[in-house]
């Protein structure tokens, strides 16, 4: 399960919980109590080994020159399956405009491409693209472009319709805790 945006207090919460006991909880080194929009991947122990190798440093290292990522978006580990499998999993929560999704998609595929040519890449991101963009944001049609051109999927198929899986639409209650994006259920 590949999470974004949790709060650093969630560890405490799942320690406690039941999933503790069917999940490895896998948290970035850096973790984020002030902004608390923390990267998590949760891991089956049904499926997956114990031996969990965090490579996010690594990834990081491959970002492009100037591109540099808040150290709690990311987690990225290598790990197997219990059947002997690699893997190379990755959550990832983009920035609001979506400026640094397409340099982390870069990193990740070409850290894989190198590092680790035996893993299947699977990715979780928060990638924030837009349909349609306004000034600065990521089109969704660029995101889906670079991930055709990397070889990459998505779990909507190589050429998702835009109104089939949009995920969001930006509306925040006064329930959360980013106050300042909070609107108004008419104006949504």
């Amino acid at each position: 399960i590949f999470l974004q945006e949790v709060a650093s207090n969630f560890y405490d919460f799942f320690q406690r919980s039941s999933l503790a006991t069917s999940f490895h909880c896998v948290l970035p080194s850096g973790m984020d109590g002030k902004r608390d929009q923390n990267s998590l991947l949760l891991l089956s122990k049904r499926f997956f080994n114990d031996s969990i190798e965090d490579v996010t440093a690594i990834i990081e290292e491959s970002m492009e020159d100037g591109v540099r990522l808040v150290s709690s978006d990311l987690v990225a580990v290598a790990v197997s399956s219990r059947d002997q499998r690699s893997y190379l999993l990755a959550s990832f929560h983009g920035d609001t405009a979506g400026a640094l999704t397409l340099p982390l998609l870069r990193a990740l595929f070409s850290c894989a491409a190198k590092r680790f040519p035996r893993h299947v890449l699977i990715l979780g991101l928060d990638a924030n693209s837009y349909e349609p963009p306004k000034a600065e944001q990521l089109p969704f049609t660029n995101l889906i472009a670079e991930a055709k051109k990397l070889g990459l999927s998505t779990c909507f198929g190589d050429d998702p319709d835009v109104n089939r899986c949009r995920t969001t639409c930006c509306a925040r209650t006064s329930l959360q805790p980013q106050l300042n994006k909070a609107i108004r259920y008419k104006d949504r």
